[in-house]
């Protein structure tokens, strides 16, 4: 007697139904190595065709429209892909990002596509953990230094104040004002650690500059100046201070003693991030140096600009150099911009006066991960931190 029922085929696939009308065929694939996403495309396409070669032979009823698409496919093989304009909108395949993240619709990526998109939500994932963790860290950062300054340990002016005051004050989920960088955040905690360990009786360090501007623009908040370290000023007029000051922010920055080696059992774990220093410079006595230096007003008390021809630096100014020798030109005055000492930062150590340079070479003979990306003349009163990348 006929009946509707379908013959049984010879070369059945394993399937499941969801109820829905719909049918799903698991498919294995073993992926060697690290795919691109091309090579990914690719291995999509091969496989739908080798599926629709095994559908033609079981060709049931309700994968007949299925196995027409794929023989369209396969007939466009080696021709250059239609622009995705043409396809219609109606028909268009829903890319992982289209689908919300439901168990039903991730289902329907298919295995391949199960994968990419896991690994898609993972990414994402990480990457907001990760910037939460950068804000957690530049907000602790401004709260320890505001607390180093009720603490005496630390001295600034109150519109540093208020940048870092900012900062501690933004509510979860609002963007932090960009005055610190998560670089320069683990800096000045760094500073305020080791301040605290060392419980100077004055004032471990001031800040003078807190973000600033770079070549004329924002900085993004990876600047700082300070003109005092682990307690000694750092200018120019002090020369003796300033080196004990500026190879001390270095080698805590390296988390290793000045003097000596790290003690018994300990581990130095160096602050996570490059920089650069600006060192202190004295002003300039030739001709070209002399007339930079005096068109600053920050600088012009130290000469003597009514000498005809160029501006004399005051006898009482005239100190030794105790880092770079003074008329060694700031990058910036260079084309292109270039470090003292051949652009190097061993050559930049090995331009140092002998005293800075010893302590230097010792230092920076540890950093074996290149903290330290360069050393520059700088300003006559002051220490100049930089994030570098």
């Amino acid at each position: 007697m006929p009946t509707n029922d379908l013959p049984q085929q010879e070369h059945s696939l394993p399937a499941a139904t969801d109820g829905g009308g719909r049918v799903e065929i698991p498919i294995k694939v073993r992926i060697v190595g690290t795919p691109s996403g091309a090579d990914l495309d690719r291995l999509t396409e091969s496989v739908a065709r080798a599926v629709a070669k095994q559908l033609r032979a079981a060709r049931p009823a309700g994968l007949l429209f299925a196995a027409a698409l794929s023989d369209v496919a396969e007939a466009n093989v080696g021709a250059p892909p239609m622009p995705k304009k043409t396809v219609p909108q109606s028909i268009r395949t829903p890319r992982e990002s289209d689908r919300p993240d439901t168990p039903g619709q991730s289902a329907g990526l298919g295995a391949l596509g199960r994968v990419r998109h896991q690994a898609a939500k993972a990414a994402t994932a990480d990457e907001m953990s990760a910037a939460q963790a950068d804000r957690n860290e530049i907000v602790a950062a401004a709260a320890a230094v505001l607390d180093a300054r009720s603490a005496g340990i630390a001295e600034f002016v109150d519109s540093i104040a208020h940048q870092l005051k900012a900062i501690t004050a933004t509510a979860d989920g609002e963007p932090l004002p960009a005055h610190l960088s998560v670089g320069m955040a683990r800096i000045l905690q760094r500073m305020v650690d080791k301040a605290r360990q060392r419980q100077t009786e004055k004032p471990d360090f001031r800040i003078i500059q807190l973000t600033g501007k770079n070549g004329g623009h924002p900085s993004g908040g990876r600047l700082l100046d300070i003109d005092r370290y682990n307690g000694f000023r750092i200018d120019f007029q002090h020369g003796g201070e300033a080196v004990r000051a500026v190879t001390q922010f270095y080698a805590d920055m390296l988390d290793v003693p000045l003097f000596g080696p790290p003690a018994s059992g300990v581990t130095p774990v160096p602050v996570g991030t490059r920089f650069s220093l600006g060192l202190t410079r004295n002003p300039r006595m030739a001709r070209t140096g002399a007339n930079l230096d005096a068109a600053d007003k920050r600088k012009r008390k130290y000469y003597d600009t009514s000498a005809p021809g160029h501006p004399i630096l005051l006898p009482q100014f005239r100190y030794r150099d105790f880092f770079f020798p003074r008329e060694t030109p700031q990058p910036h005055e260079t084309k292109p911009p270039t470090m003292p000492g051949g652009g190097t930062i061993e050559g930049a150590i090995s331009a140092l006066a002998p005293q800075a340079k010893t302590i230097f070479e010792r230092l920076q003979a540890g950093d074996t991960g290149g903290l330290l990306k360069s050393l520059f003349p700088d300003g006559v009163d002051h220490l100049h931190v930089q994030i570098e990348k």
